[in-house]
Protein backbone atom coordinates (compact mmCIF):
# COMPACT_ATOMS: atom_id res chain seq x y z
CA UNK A 1 0.00 0.00 0.00
CA UNK A 2 1.11 3.63 -0.36
CA UNK A 3 3.28 4.73 2.55
CA UNK A 4 1.42 8.01 2.84
CA UNK A 5 -2.35 8.39 2.74
CA UNK A 6 -2.44 12.21 2.86
CA UNK A 7 -5.69 13.63 4.16
CA UNK A 8 -7.17 10.11 4.14
CA UNK A 9 -4.83 8.93 6.92
CA UNK A 10 -7.61 9.13 9.55
CA UNK A 11 -9.57 6.47 7.64
CA UNK A 12 -6.72 4.00 8.08
CA UNK A 13 -6.20 4.89 11.74
CA UNK A 14 -9.81 5.14 12.86
CA UNK A 15 -11.89 2.28 14.27
CA UNK A 16 -14.40 3.38 11.63
CA UNK A 17 -11.89 2.56 8.92
CA UNK A 18 -11.70 0.93 5.55
CA UNK A 19 -12.91 -2.49 6.79
CA UNK A 20 -16.33 -1.05 7.54
CA UNK A 21 -16.54 0.08 3.91
CA UNK A 22 -16.10 -3.41 2.50
CA UNK A 23 -19.63 -4.67 3.13
CA UNK A 24 -21.25 -1.58 4.67
CA UNK A 25 -23.05 -3.92 7.05
CA UNK A 26 -21.28 -3.13 10.33
CA UNK A 27 -22.78 -0.72 12.85
CA UNK A 28 -20.02 1.79 12.21
CA UNK A 29 -20.41 1.79 8.41
CA UNK A 30 -22.19 5.14 8.38
CA UNK A 31 -19.44 6.68 10.50
CA UNK A 32 -16.83 5.24 8.14
CA UNK A 33 -18.50 6.72 5.07
CA UNK A 34 -18.91 10.05 6.85
CA UNK A 35 -15.20 10.08 7.67
CA UNK A 36 -14.25 9.35 4.07
CA UNK A 37 -16.50 12.17 2.91
CA UNK A 38 -14.84 14.60 5.34
CA UNK A 39 -11.40 13.59 4.09
CA UNK A 40 -12.48 13.85 0.45
CA UNK A 41 -13.69 17.43 0.93
CA UNK A 42 -10.31 18.31 2.43
CA UNK A 43 -8.48 16.88 -0.59
CA UNK A 44 -8.81 20.10 -2.55
CA UNK A 45 -6.29 19.29 -5.28
CA UNK A 46 -7.28 15.59 -5.44
CA UNK A 47 -3.66 14.55 -4.93
CA UNK A 48 -4.51 12.29 -2.01
CA UNK A 49 -7.26 10.34 -3.74
CA UNK A 50 -5.11 9.97 -6.86
CA UNK A 51 -2.30 8.76 -4.62
CA UNK A 52 -4.56 6.06 -3.18
CA UNK A 53 -5.30 4.87 -6.70
CA UNK A 54 -1.66 4.41 -7.66
CA UNK A 55 -1.53 1.09 -5.81
CA UNK A 56 -3.30 -2.14 -6.74
CA UNK A 57 -4.06 -2.93 -3.10
CA UNK A 58 -7.81 -3.13 -2.52
CA UNK A 59 -7.78 -1.18 0.75
CA UNK A 60 -6.80 2.29 -0.57
CA UNK A 61 -8.75 1.57 -3.74
CA UNK A 62 -11.93 1.01 -1.75
CA UNK A 63 -11.47 4.24 0.21
CA UNK A 64 -10.84 6.11 -3.05
CA UNK A 65 -13.93 4.64 -4.69
CA UNK A 66 -16.14 5.82 -1.82
CA UNK A 67 -14.45 9.22 -1.73
CA UNK A 68 -14.96 9.74 -5.46
CA UNK A 69 -18.72 9.68 -5.07
CA UNK A 70 -18.55 12.82 -2.90
CA UNK A 71 -16.41 14.86 -5.29
CA UNK A 72 -17.18 16.81 -8.46
CA UNK A 73 -16.51 14.82 -11.65
CA UNK A 74 -12.79 14.45 -12.34
CA UNK A 75 -11.64 12.45 -15.36
CA UNK A 76 -8.33 11.65 -13.66
CA UNK A 77 -10.12 9.86 -10.85
CA UNK A 78 -12.61 8.17 -13.15
CA UNK A 79 -9.86 6.87 -15.42
CA UNK A 80 -7.86 5.63 -12.44
CA UNK A 81 -10.87 3.74 -11.08
CA UNK A 82 -11.49 2.08 -14.44
CA UNK A 83 -7.84 1.09 -14.46
CA UNK A 84 -8.24 -0.49 -11.03
CA UNK A 85 -11.29 -2.40 -12.28
CA UNK A 86 -9.35 -3.63 -15.31
CA UNK A 87 -6.39 -4.59 -13.13
CA UNK A 88 -8.34 -7.22 -11.22
CA UNK A 89 -8.93 -5.52 -7.88
CA UNK A 90 -10.64 -7.57 -5.19
CA UNK A 91 -13.17 -4.75 -4.73
CA UNK A 92 -14.31 -4.64 -8.36
CA UNK A 93 -18.04 -4.68 -7.38
CA UNK A 94 -17.59 -1.60 -5.19
CA UNK A 95 -15.50 0.14 -7.85
CA UNK A 96 -18.17 -0.57 -10.45
CA UNK A 97 -20.90 0.88 -8.23
CA UNK A 98 -18.86 4.03 -7.65
CA UNK A 99 -18.15 4.40 -11.37
CA UNK A 100 -21.83 4.04 -12.21
CA UNK A 101 -22.45 7.04 -9.94
CA UNK A 102 -19.66 9.32 -11.15
CA UNK A 103 -18.97 8.49 -14.80
CA UNK A 104 -21.48 9.93 -17.29
CA UNK A 105 -20.08 7.48 -19.83
CA UNK A 106 -20.48 4.47 -17.56
CA UNK A 107 -22.72 2.47 -19.89
CA UNK A 108 -20.42 3.03 -22.84
CA UNK A 109 -17.40 1.97 -20.81
CA UNK A 110 -19.24 -1.04 -19.37
CA UNK A 111 -20.43 -2.15 -22.81
CA UNK A 112 -16.93 -1.90 -24.22
CA UNK A 113 -15.65 -4.27 -21.53
CA UNK A 114 -18.59 -6.67 -21.56
CA UNK A 115 -18.43 -7.11 -25.33
CA UNK A 116 -14.85 -8.39 -25.06
CA UNK A 117 -15.48 -10.25 -21.77
CA UNK A 118 -13.60 -7.91 -19.45
CA UNK A 119 -10.00 -8.77 -20.27
CA UNK A 120 -7.62 -8.50 -17.34
CA UNK A 121 -4.67 -6.12 -17.41
CA UNK A 122 -2.18 -8.40 -15.67
CA UNK A 123 0.74 -5.96 -15.67
CA UNK A 124 0.63 -5.06 -11.98
CA UNK A 125 -0.60 -8.41 -10.67
CA UNK A 126 2.16 -10.20 -12.55
CA UNK A 127 4.82 -8.10 -10.84
CA UNK A 128 3.73 -9.28 -7.37
CA UNK A 129 4.73 -12.41 -5.51
CA UNK A 130 1.96 -14.91 -4.79
CA UNK A 131 1.73 -13.71 -1.18
CA UNK A 132 1.68 -10.04 -2.21
CA UNK A 133 -0.96 -10.75 -4.86
CA UNK A 134 -3.19 -12.55 -2.39
CA UNK A 135 -2.97 -9.68 0.12
CA UNK A 136 -3.43 -6.91 -2.42
CA UNK A 137 -6.02 -8.39 -4.76
CA UNK A 138 -7.39 -11.62 -3.32
CA UNK A 139 -6.93 -15.27 -4.30
CA UNK A 140 -8.71 -15.41 -7.67
CA UNK A 141 -7.09 -16.37 -10.96
CA UNK A 142 -7.19 -14.36 -14.17
CA UNK A 143 -10.45 -15.74 -15.56
CA UNK A 144 -12.14 -15.39 -12.19
CA UNK A 145 -11.11 -11.74 -11.98
CA UNK A 146 -12.57 -11.09 -15.44
CA UNK A 147 -15.70 -12.96 -14.40
CA UNK A 148 -15.99 -10.79 -11.32
CA UNK A 149 -15.90 -7.62 -13.42
CA UNK A 150 -18.37 -9.02 -15.96
CA UNK A 151 -20.86 -10.11 -13.31
CA UNK A 152 -20.69 -6.78 -11.47
CA UNK A 153 -21.02 -4.67 -14.61
CA UNK A 154 -23.88 -6.79 -15.91
CA UNK A 155 -25.82 -6.43 -12.65
CA UNK A 156 -25.33 -2.67 -12.45
CA UNK A 157 -26.28 -2.02 -16.07
CA UNK A 158 -29.29 -4.33 -15.76
CA UNK A 159 -30.42 -2.44 -12.65
CA UNK A 160 -30.66 0.92 -14.40
CA UNK A 161 -34.11 2.33 -15.03
CA UNK A 162 -33.42 2.56 -18.77
CA UNK A 163 -31.81 -0.82 -19.39
CA UNK A 164 -29.97 -0.60 -22.74
CA UNK A 165 -31.01 -2.81 -25.63
CA UNK A 166 -27.46 -4.05 -26.21
CA UNK A 167 -27.23 -5.82 -22.87
CA UNK A 168 -29.58 -8.70 -23.70
CA UNK A 169 -27.46 -9.93 -26.59
CA UNK A 170 -24.32 -9.92 -24.46
CA UNK A 171 -25.95 -11.70 -21.53
CA UNK A 172 -27.41 -14.35 -23.86
CA UNK A 173 -24.08 -15.18 -25.48
CA UNK A 174 -22.56 -18.54 -24.48
CA UNK A 175 -19.17 -16.86 -23.97
CA UNK A 176 -20.56 -14.40 -21.43
CA UNK A 177 -22.54 -17.06 -19.63
CA UNK A 178 -19.47 -19.28 -19.37
CA UNK A 179 -17.44 -16.38 -18.03
CA UNK A 180 -19.83 -15.26 -15.30
CA UNK A 181 -20.33 -18.90 -14.29
CA UNK A 182 -16.70 -18.88 -13.15
CA UNK A 183 -17.29 -15.95 -10.78
CA UNK A 184 -16.57 -17.45 -7.36
CA UNK A 185 -17.68 -14.41 -5.38
CA UNK A 186 -21.27 -13.77 -6.55
CA UNK A 187 -20.03 -10.34 -7.58
CA UNK A 188 -23.30 -9.25 -9.11
CA UNK A 189 -25.06 -9.78 -5.81
CA UNK A 190 -22.26 -8.01 -3.96
CA UNK A 191 -22.58 -5.01 -6.27
CA UNK A 192 -26.34 -4.87 -5.81
CA UNK A 193 -26.25 -5.16 -2.01
CA UNK A 194 -23.39 -2.69 -1.67
CA UNK A 195 -25.14 -0.20 -3.94
CA UNK A 196 -28.37 -0.45 -1.97
CA UNK A 197 -26.61 -0.07 1.36
CA UNK A 198 -24.47 2.82 0.13
CA UNK A 199 -27.58 4.64 -1.08
CA UNK A 200 -29.18 4.19 2.34
CA UNK A 201 -26.10 5.50 4.12
CA UNK A 202 -25.79 8.54 1.86
CA UNK A 203 -29.38 9.45 2.72
CA UNK A 204 -28.45 9.44 6.42
CA UNK A 205 -25.48 11.78 6.02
Amino acid sequence: MPKEFGVFSPVFKSPHGYLALLHLSAEDSTDAVRLVRQCAVADTDRSAILGLLTDLNWRPTLVAAVAATFLPPDSRITNALWHRLDSGSWVVPQIAVALSAIDPNFQTQARRRLEVRCPLDYTELGALTMLERHSAAGPAGGMQRSAKAAAALEKIVASTSSQPTWLAAIVASPEHQALVASDIDASGSIAQRWSERFTQIRQLL
